[in-house]
């Protein structure tokens, strides 16, 4: 069922991302909604299952948003660090199955997770599509600001989603 539920909130924010936040710019910056629902996925899934999906819903996002591949890249790197970031994070055996989310893992450990994968996907999807450091200043704003947007929008769907006991 999670995983099943894990597809469903994919497509959700592919659909969200590729005709509500791509219109939306603040400073250059854009919320990257999609991201969330890959850093909640289900840790038990295949890893190289994992990085199709990562690259699939990468591949979507550019050809909605005709950026030539940068997404894919850039999701398809994230999903192939995922599970060793998260490891920094947490104890192996700990996180064998299940969802990386606030309930599980606390939401300072949560937010530490999310604001690593995050900034690692903002700043190379940023330098990639720049390709040149002339525009120093406003590629620092775009990157501050798509990372303040996302993990802002990201961590008020986690609260808002959270299950309380």
């Amino acid at each position: 069922m999670t995983v099943v539920y894990s597809f469903i909130w994919i497509l959700i924010s592919i659909v969200l991302q590729v005709l509500v936040f791509n219109q939306l710019h603040l400073y250059g910056g854009v919320v990257l909604v999609y991201l969330l629902p890959l850093i909640k996925m289900p840790v038990q899934i295949n890893r190289s299952l994992q990085i199709l999906i990562g690259f699939l819903c990468g591949l979507i996002v550019d050809i909605f948003s005709n950026s030539i591949g940068m997404h894919a890249f850039t999701c398809t790197f994230i999903m192939w660090m995922r599970l060793p970031l998260l490891h920094m994070f947490v104890v192996a055996d700990e996180m064998k199955t299940g969802v990386p989310c606030s309930q599980k893992l606390g939401m300072p450990l949560f937010f530490k997770f999310s604001l690593t994968v995050v900034s690692i996907h903002t700043v190379m999807l940023y330098l990639i599509e720049s390709f040149s450091l002339f525009n120093l200043i406003p590629l620092l704003l775009r990157i501050l600001v798509s990372l303040i947007l996302t993990l802002m929008f990201s961590l008020a769907i986690e609260i808002a989603t959270t299950k309380r006991n």
